[in-house]
């Protein structure tokens, strides 16, 4: 559901709902309710259709403690705002300004994107690299370690990625390009494994 919600799949989360899923449960790798996370995804038919089917319009998000009203403010949402008010969400002060920084998430979201590309782009130009390399030139022995160190450094980053592209996910910033990234990175180990498997 967490998933359809945040790419607008208003039928997919019809037939969550009316098989009985939980509006309220909390993605255990997003730490986030589904309503929050449709809700900063823009999807606003899919947040009033939560809130009609039993989302919790107070419930926070896990991870950051975004509120249902606090994400609609943040998004411009003002039909969700309107139905959390009518639901008993308490408005806030008159002459309240509304927060427009950028939430703690946002920022390490934007952070941990930023790390993980470049560390994919020195993934890339390691291979690169290391494909031209050979033991006539290099010695065997420092091809292999070569190799092993790039492995070491293909690992460490591909968890950076997966934490990346869960804090991205969360706070809506930048997903869709680190989703991609880590995707990429996930072939390009498998591509290097086949090529090394029919080279030996």
């Amino acid at each position: 559901m967490f998933n359809a919600g945040c790419a607008g799949d208003l039928a997919l989360v019809e037939h969550h709902v009316k098989s009985g899923v939980d509006v309220n449960y909390a993605h255990p790798e997003f730490l986030s309710t589904p309503l929050v996370a449709a809700i900063l995804a823009g999807q606003e038919a899919v947040a009033l259709y939560l809130l009609d089917h039993g989302a919790n319009p107070a419930l926070p998000s896990e991870f950051d403690a975004a509120t249902p009203l606090q994400a609609a403010q943040q998004m411009g949402l003002v039909a969700v705002e309107e139905k959390l008010y009518a639901m008993g969400v308490p408005r806030p002060p008159a002459g309240a300004a509304v927060e427009t920084e950028a939430r703690p998430s946002e920022t390490l979201a934007l952070a941990a994107a930023a790390v993980y590309g470049a560390l994919f782009v020195a993934l890339v130009v390691g291979v690169v690299y290391g494909l031209r390399m050979h033991c006539e030139s290099f010695g065997c022995m420092g091809l292999g370690v070569y190799w092993f160190a790039w492995s070491v450094v293909y690992a460490v980053s591909g968890l950076i990625g997966l934490w990346a592209r869960s804090l991205t996910r969360s706070a809506a910033v930048a997903a869709s390009p680190v989703r991609w990234a880590v995707r990429l990175h996930q072939l390009m180990g498998l591509a290097l494994l086949v090529l090394w498997w029919f080279s030996t």
